[in-house]
């Protein structure tokens, strides 16, 4: 997370516990690439931990870190949300448009890994958040792509709470470019925990579903 090491160190902690939460009530292995996110968000959080730590004394352990996290926030998620939240659809429609999300993920993904893998990255503070420089010819046109399948694949859904996952995801990403527009990936992580927590009361709800059906 942004503004220090401790607060990603402890944020990473918290969301290991919803993410284990979420897990115990996954009932088919379809679920289980949704029900996983907060776990990932908490490994993402714990990088960014070590980002923070590394800027004690520059060299291997910055480099790591700081290309797991550019990792994680430019190739992982638009490929793993749409995916995810695909694999959850049981609307046959839904679950095609998903399916379309889940290609214009993967391609941009992968165009963004042979970014990283062509250019150096390196991260710095500034206004007590971490600047991780990625270099982009086409920036505008990759936000709204990411913007689209991270968050509008997820509205798509036929899911109460997958949907205001999507919703808050798109707020969230506002907010973090409005107020810090150079760091925004690294604030918008700051929202992890409550994207975490949504992830959760999907299936708590669904939990609840199946206990009254399995009565009637």
């Amino acid at each position: 997370m942004c503004f220090s090491a401790p607060v990603s160190f402890v944020a990473g902690g918290g969301l290991s516990v919803i993410g284990g939460a979420t897990v115990k009530k996954v009932r088919t292995k379809k679920e289980i690439p949704y029900a996983i996110i907060p776990l990932i968000f908490a490994v993402q959080q714990i990088i960014e931990g070590l980002v923070w730590v590394s800027f004690a004394s520059p060299g291997w352990l910055n480099i790591v870190s700081t290309y797991a996290f550019v990792f994680f926030a430019f190739v992982f998620w638009p490929i793993w949300i749409p995916f995810s939240v695909g694999l959850l659809e049981q609307h046959k429609i839904r679950r095609k448009i998903l399916l379309f999300f889940f290609f214009i993920g993967l391609l941009l993904g992968l165009s963004q890994l042979y970014v990283i893998a062509t250019n150096p990255i390196t991260s710095h503070v500034a206004y007590n958040s971490i600047v991780y420089s990625v270099p982009n010819d086409y920036w505008t046109p990759m936000v709204i792509s990411y913007l689209v399948v991270t968050c509008g694949g997820c509205l798509v859904s036929s899911y109460k709470w997958v949907k205001i996952f999507g919703i808050v995801s798109l707020v969230s990403l506002v907010i973090a470019y409005e107020f810090y527009t150079v760091t925004c990936f690294s604030v918008w992580c700051f929202f992890g925990a409550i994207l975490s927590f949504l992830v959760y009361l999907h299936f708590r709800e669904q939990s609840k579903v199946s206990q009254i059906r399995s009565k009637k």
